[in-house]
């Protein structure tokens, strides 16, 4: 909310931006794009003033607070070689003022506890009135006086009671409550800068996790802004332009190799897509029954795709599909994982010679990603013959060689040990049997080194399957 903090992050943006529109069009551009060392200055400039701007606010909010606290750095504004430091700082600060908010905060509300009580007693001691001598009135005059004096009594305590129940509260507004909540819940005994920065360090997936629920408790609310569906984005006009040149590119290169572009219904009959995915069935979007029809939101390209050949008798054909597909999927915004989300697919189906096709799919791949400025990149295979003789030969049962084999998958996301503890105990694997599936996989290097070394040390022995998929 400061502003200039707003000004300066909105000056590192428009660097970006027209650094951005000053370049080349990347699509006809055959080498990679360097980003030019005088605007990145000018943003290292912007995000380092920002981040002096959040300490020293920080800081003068504490020293206003507590004029014991004295803390000075020697911060300059020429400093744009040591981002880290400050961010630590900046994380540092904050975590000290809130350290200290959430102590005044407890010493408040005890204090307005107990002043809540003290008035209480006076007010019942204030508004006692003595007994009225009602020895001159008749018995039906006296039953009266006593309802009457007994009702009374009791206004005044439920009133008084209602004055405790509000001051001994302190009014909060609902981040403020939940987060002091979820604090006080996993730091019951001591809140220091120390365990409160690992409780909710910036690089916590648990904390980022209900930080983001949070979010979605108080927008839920009717008074903000309105939200997205979790699990997607939008995208304004200068993302729209890079995805129109990045698809651009793709299509080429697909064109080149004689590609045709078909297009699918963005839902399928339930029936098409069932039992296709295995384990990942359960991450279909299913649609509410429209005429009797069970319908789903496609989970890839591949299975229309296969819909669309047994419906149609096309021959051989290089078809390629981009469309949206969706997957009611754990979304991790930060490692670019949505429920929405494109994808760009070339098949080749049809008659050809051996593995010609297979060789084409991966030149395509590797003429697109050098086309776009991605950088350096590593192409991996798969052979599901390979994979499959790998989990005979380890002793996997086959009723378990897919579910094994969705866990072998993460194994680009995931350590080892994270992937072995998956195939033990959520697939019921026995731990010798995966000890022997890592002695194949973890196995890494260049694809004909590794080959050479296969064939040498005959792993795969007489296995028919495996002995065909290294021809």
């Amino acid at each position: 909310s400061n502003g200039s903090i707003q000004d300066l992050l909105k000056q590192a943006i428009t660097t970006i931006e027209i650094e951005i529109n000053s370049g080349e069009d990347f699509t006809i551009v055959t080498k990679p794009i360097v980003f030019q060392p005088y605007p990145a200055k000018l943003v290292l400039k912007s995000l380092t003033n920002i981040l002096i701007q959040i300490i020293e606010s920080s800081q003068s909010r504490l020293q206003s607070l507590n004029q014991s606290i004295g803390i000075a750095y020697g911060l300059s504004n020429n400093d744009i070689t040591n981002i880290e430091l400050l961010t630590n700082l900046s994380i540092n600060f904050l975590s000290n003022e809130l350290v200290y908010t959430l102590n005044q905060l407890n010493d408040i509300e005890k204090s307005s506890i107990t002043t809540s009580k003290d008035k209480s007693s006076n007010e019942q001691t204030k508004n006692f009135k003595p007994v009225i001598d009602d020895s001159n009135l008749t018995p039906e005059q006296r039953l009266k006086a006593e309802a009457k004096r007994k009702l009374k009594q009791e206004k005044l305590q439920s009133k008084l009671k209602d004055k405790e129940s509000k001051k001994s509260n302190l009014l909060l507004g609902v981040g403020t409550t939940q987060i002091r909540s979820y604090i006080s819940t996993n730091l019951p005994n001591e809140i220091n800068s120390i365990n409160i920065l690992t409780l909710i360090s910036p690089y916590s997936n648990e904390f980022s996790n209900y930080y983001t629920s949070l979010i979605d408790k108080i927008n839920a609310g009717g008074k903000r802004k309105p939200k997205i569906a979790k699990g997607t984005r939008d995208y304004g006009p200068e993302q729209m332009r890079i995805r129109e040149q990045v698809f651009a590119t793709i299509r080429r290169v697909f064109k080149r190799h004689g590609g045709v572009e078909i297009d699918t219904p963005v839902f399928e009959l339930k029936e098409v897509l069932t039992g296709k995915y295995g384990e990942d069935s359960k991450l279909i979007y299913d649609l509410a029954d429209q005429g009797g029809e069970l319908l789903s939101l496609r989970y890839d390209l591949t299975v229309p795709f296969a819909r669309f050949l047994a419906m149609n008798s096309v021959g051989n054909i290089k078809r390629y599909h981009i469309a949206k597909v969706y997957r009611r999927d754990q979304p991790q915004l930060a490692r670019g994982r949505y429920r929405e989300f494109y994808q760009c697919d070339f098949d080749v189906a049809g008659n050809y010679p051996p593995m010609v096709p297979d060789a084409e799919v991966i030149t395509v791949a590797v003429e697109i990603l050098s086309e776009l400025p991605v950088g350096s990149f590593i192409v991996k295979l798969n052979h599901r013959k390979l994979l499959d003789a790998i989990f005979e030969l380890s002793g996997v049962p086959v009723e378990k060689f897919r579910p094994i084999c969705s866990a072998v998958d993460k194994l680009d996301k995931l350590p080892w040990e994270d992937v072995k503890k998956e195939m033990v105990f959520e697939k019921g694997l026995s731990e010798e049997v995966a000890d022997r599936i890592g002695l194949f996989v973890n196995r890494k290097g260049d694809p004909r080194e590794l080959l050479n070394a296969f064939n040498n040390e005959k792993v795969f022995g007489d296995h028919v399957q495996a002995n065909q998929a290294l021809i």
